[in-house]
C-alpha cells in the first residue's frame, strides 16, 4: 500500500510538471483516446480522410471542453517561450464539441481505452475539461508506475530486494517518468515492458530452481504481455523478442515455456497472433516513415544509409535518458552519468557472476532490438527516437537482474553498491523534474554566449503548476521518493531468494 502511495505522487508529480500538450504528440493522442473511449475509432466505426501528404487521419468529434489546456504551437520547440498565449479553446467560448482528426491511426485501442474512459468518466461527473486532463494524465502515470511497482515485488522474491531495485530505478530514466504522465502510450508501453521483462526473469528463475510456476506468476507473464502488445504497433516486435527468451534453455536444458500451464500458454501465443493481425490491419493504412522533399531515401547508396543508422544509435542513448516533452534535454552531464552508471553495473554484474548459464540472453536481446531498429529505418528511412526504443533497452537492463545480486562481492560491498547507485539515480530524476518544470514556469533562456539555454529561476514567473506551483511539484516528488524508499527498506527479506539478499540496510 505505500508503495502504490508513493507510485501516485511521482505520477502526479509529473503529470503537474508540465501543462497538458507538452508531450510529444499529446493533443493527438487526446483525441485518439476520446475517439476509443467513445467507439469512433473502432474497426467497422472509423471515419478516416488522407490529407494532401497522403497520411491517413481518423476523424473523431470531441467535446470542446477537452482543449481547455495551452496552445503549444506557442512554446513547443520554442525553448525561450512558455505556455501563456492562451487555450486551444478558451472556456468562454461557445462550441460545445469539435470535428477533429488525430494522426494515430488504427493505433491498439487497449491504452486509449483505460485513458479516454477516464476522461469520459470525468466529464460526466460535471468535472471541467482541465481536470479532465490532468485526471488522464494521473491515471496514466499511476498505472506505469503500479506495473513498476509490480515488477519490484515479482523480482525480490526470486533474487532479493537490492538486486530487485537496481534494474528497475536504471530503466525509470527521466524521459520514461515524463512520458509515464503524460496522455502517451510510450510510456505504458515501457513500464508495460519493465513489468513483463521481470516475469520472464522470475519465471526462468522458478523453472531453474525446479519449482513450479505459481499461478499469480503466469498470471502476471499474461497481463504484462497484454499490456506491451497492445499499446503501439510495433510493441509486437519487443513482445515477440522477450517470448523468446521464455524458449532458451536455463538449468538442466529445462525451457520456460514448457512450465507454464496449457492454457497460459495458449494465450501468449494467441495474443502475439492477434497483436501480429492488429499491426497488419493498422498498416493498411498507416504511412510509415519520413519524407524529406529534397532527398529520395531509396536512390541513396547503401552504405551512406548504414552510416547513418548507425550513426543514429548514439542519439537514441541520450534521448531515452533525457529528452523530455517536445524540445527539454537534460543537461549533458545528467544523461553522461546516468548512461555511465548503467553501464557500470551491467559490466560489473556479468564481470561478478557466478559460472550460471544464460548471461548471453539479455544482450542477444538487446542485439534484436538493434536489427529491428536497423531494419526498420533501412526500408523505411524512419528516424527512430530514444523513448522508441526504451522499451527494448528497460527489458535487456531488468532481464540483468539475477546477475546484480552481485554474487562474488562481499554483503557491505553490495549495500553500498546498492545504495550509492539509488542515490546517483534519484537524485538525477529530483533535478531532471525540476529541469523539465522549469522550462515551462521560467523558459529556457541563453544566459550568456557559448553557454547552453538553461531555465533558471532568476526571471518572473509566466506559467504556474496545477494546483500549488513547482513547489508543491517537488515536494509531492519527495514524499514519493520517500514512500517508495520506506517501502523498499521495510520490505521484509524474502528466503526464496536463490542467491542471497543483498539489502538496502545493514
Amino acid at each position: 500500500m505505500i508503495a502504490l502511495l508513493g507510485a501516485l505522487g511521482v505520477a502526479f508529480a509529473w503529470a503537474t510538471a508540465s501543462p497538458v500538450g507538452a508531450s510529444p504528440d499529446e493533443s493527438a493522442h487526446i483525441v485518439y483516446a476520446w475517439g476509443t473511449a467513445t467507439g469512433q475509432t473502432l474497426p467497422g466505426r472509423e471515419s478516416t480522410i488522407v490529407d494532401d501528404n497522403g497520411v491517413t487521419l481518423v476523424k473523431v468529434t470531441v467535446p470542446a471542453d477537452l482543449y481547455h489546456y495551452p496552445k503549444e504551437d506557442c512554446y513547443a520547440r520554442n525553448l525561450s517561450a512558455t505556455p501563456t498565449c492562451g487555450m486551444v479553446i478558451e472556456p468562454s467560448a461557445d462550441a460545445s464539441s469539435v470535428d477533429d482528426v488525430s494522426y494515430m491511426t488504427r493505433y491498439p485501442p487497449l491504452y486509449y481505452a483505460a485513458v479516454g474512459g477516464v476522461m469520459r468518466t470525468a466529464l460526466s461527473l460535471d468535472l471541467s475539461g482541465f481536470s479532465a486532463l490532468y485526471l488522464a494524465r494521473i491515471f496514466s502515470g499511476f498505472a506505469s508506475m503500479a506495473m513498476v511497482v509490480g515488477a519490484f515485488a515479482l523480482l525480490r522474491r526470486s533474487f532479493g530486494i537490492g538486486a530487485a531495485i537496481l534494474p528497475l530505478v536504471a530503466a525509470a530514466t527521466p524521459t520514461a517518468l515524463s512520458l509515464f504522465s503524460a496522455v502517451n502510450p510510450n510510456g505504458f508501453e515501457i513500464a508495460g515492458s519493465i513489468l513483463a521483462a521481470a516475469a520472464c526473469a522470475t519465471v526462468g528463475d522458478h523453472v531453474r530452481r525446479g519449482v513450479r510456476v505459481p499461478a499469480y506468476i503466469q498470471g502476471v507473464l499474461i497481463v504484462s504481455m497484454v499490456a506491451l502488445t497492445w499499446t503501439r504497433p510495433l510493441s509486437v516486435a519487443w513482445a515477440g523478442l522477450l517470448s523468446m527468451v521464455l524458449l532458451v534453455p536455463v538449468g538442466a536444458r529445462a525451457i520456460p515455456f514448457r512450465a507454464l500451464s496449457g492454457l497460459t500458454q495458449a494465450v501468449l501465443v494467441l495474443n502475439l497472433v492477434a497483436a501480429l493481425g492488429w499491426l497488419y490491419y493498422s498498416l493498411q493504412t498507416r504511412r510509415i516513415g519520413e519524407e524529406d522533399p529534397n532527398v529520395d531515401w531509396g536512390s541513396l547508396p547503401l552504405l551512406v544509409k548504414v552510416v547513418l543508422i548507425v550513426m543514429k544509435f548514439g542519439p537514441l542513448l541520450t534521448q531515452m535518458v533525457g529528452w523530455m516533452g517536445w524540445d527539454v534535454t537534460l543537461p549533458p552531464l545528467l544523461t553522461a552519468i546516468w548512461i555511465s552508471t548503467v553501464a557500470a553495473l551491467v559490466i560489473l554484474a556479468i564481470a561478478v557472476r557466478e559460472k550460471r548459464r544464460g548471461v548471453w540472453v539479455a544482450p542477444a536481446l538487446l542485439c534484436g532490438s538493434v536489427l529491428v531498429v536497423g531494419a526498420y529505418s533501412m526500408l523505411t528511412g524512419f528516424g527512430w527516437q530514444g523513448r522508441y526504443w526504451l522499451p527494448a533497452v528497460a527489458m535487456f537492463i531488468v532481464l540483468l537482474t539475477p546477475y546484480f545480486q552481485f554474487d562474488n562481492l562481499p554483503d557491505a560491498s553490495r549495500r553500498r553498491l546498492v545504495r550509492v547507485s539509488v542515490i546517483v539515480f534519484g537524485a538525477v530524476n529530483t533535478v531532471s523534474l525540476t529541469w523539465y518544470m522549469w522550462r515551462y514556469v521560467y523558459g529556457a533562456e541563453a544566459w550568456f554566449a557559448r553557454f547552453d539555454r538553461a531555465p533558471l529561476p532568476f526571471d518572473g514567473v509566466e506559467w504556474i503548476p496545477v494546483p500549488f506551483g513547482d513547489g508543491f511539484v517537488v515536494l509531492s516528488w519527495l514524499v514519493s521518493v520517500v514512500l517508495l524508499g520506506v517501502a523498499v527498506v521495510f520490505t521484509k527479506p524474502t528466503a526464496g531468494a536463490r542467491y542471497g539478499q543483498p539489502l538496502l540496510r545493514d
